[in-house]
Order: structure tokens, then C-alpha cells, then sequence
């Protein structure tokens, strides 16, 4: 299976909102309410005080061709060499098959490549999966926060961080 990244396009909302619905179960964990156009459309629009359309990078996790996932990341923040991971899912068909494993090394060398030393993310303390996804690619909890709103829900949170170096290969 060949594992690629794709920029997404604010013309492709259709396809971000088809694969949203396919993976309800991850979304329901940020506010339990159902996926629809206009909060699929936040994912185009939505960034953190301070930051501008230009640091918002958003990509399908594409296999053999087909979207399978996608990926929001913002560039510089919270500091200036620190990426967010806001989103990184791929739909419930696809999980444990290495996707997301080789998804994560295309987005960590192309974060790095543009300047990152860290990437930071924040887990759902339910999301027991993704937690052990994000050790396991050696992202450190950082801190908890109880009551972490997601559209005004509180939403018990780790933050987790990882240092990005240049990958050295032996062989």
C-alpha cells in the first residue's frame, strides 16, 4: 500500500465532510454532537488567536490513491518552531494497517523541513488508541488539562509534545 499526503482545498469541503461522517466515533469524543458541513467547514477556517490562513496546512492521508484520513497543522504555535497537530485521523477501515505510522513520518519531515523543531498536539483522555498512537511515535505528555472546551464541552485533555531531529538511517 503506497501512503501519500495530498493538500486539501477549500473546493474539496464535499470529501473532507464524506470522510468526517465515516469516522463519527472520532469526532465524538471532541463534544459528541454529529459532523455536518458547517463544522467540517471550521476545519478550512479555524485557527488560534494570532495565526493567518498561511500557517494553516491541511492534508488528506491518501492510500493507494483513496483518502483515507486528513491532517490540520498549524505552523508556528504556540512558539515560533513548535507546529500543532489540531487534527490527525484516518477512518476506522483503515486503522492499524501502519497508515497513520507513515502518514505521521511524511508530516514530521515536512514540518521539519519547513523549520519545526517540536510538534505539539493535544489527545481526548477517552481516546485511549490515540494516545498509545502518539507514545508510541515518541510524543511525551506534557500536561493535563480537566476541562478543556471544544466548542464550550469540556473535554479532559492530555498535551503531548515531541522534538523533531533529523532523521538518521544506519544501514
Amino acid at each position: 500500500m503506497v501512503v501519500t499526503l495530498k493538500a486539501i482545498t477549500t473546493e474539496q469541503q464535499a470529501e473532507v465532510l464524506q470522510l468526517a461522517q465515516a469516522s463519527a466515533d472520532f469526532f465524538a469524543e471532541f463534544g459528541g454532537g454529529p459532523v455536518t458541513a458547517a463544522n467540517v467547514g471550521e476545519f478550512f477556517t479555524k485557527l488560534p488567536a494570532g495565526k493567518e490562513n498561511t500557517d494553516k496546512h491541511t492534508f488528506f492521508i491518501m492510500a493507494d490513491d483513496e483518502p483515507v484520513g486528513f491532517i490540520d497543522l498549524i505552523s508556528g504555535y504556540p512558539r515560533p518552531h513548535t507546529w500543532y497537530i489540531g487534527l490527525f485521523f484516518i477512518t476506522p477501515e483503515e486503522r492499524g494497517a501502519g497508515i497513520g505510522r507513515q502518514a505521521f513520518a511524511m508530516l514530521s519531515n515536512f514540518a521539519r523541513k519547513q523549520g519545526a523543531n517540536k510538534l505539539r498536539l493535544a489527545a481526548a483522555k477517552e481516546n485511549e488508541n490515540g494516545l498509545k498512537f502518539w507514545q508510541k511515535n515518541a510524543f511525551v505528555i506534557t500536561q493535563y488539562l480537566e476541562d478543556f472546551k471544544i466548542d464550550g464541552v469540556a473535554v479532559p485533555t492530555y498535551v503531548l509534545e515531541k522534538e523533531v531531529w533529523v532523521d538518521v538511517f544506519v544501514g
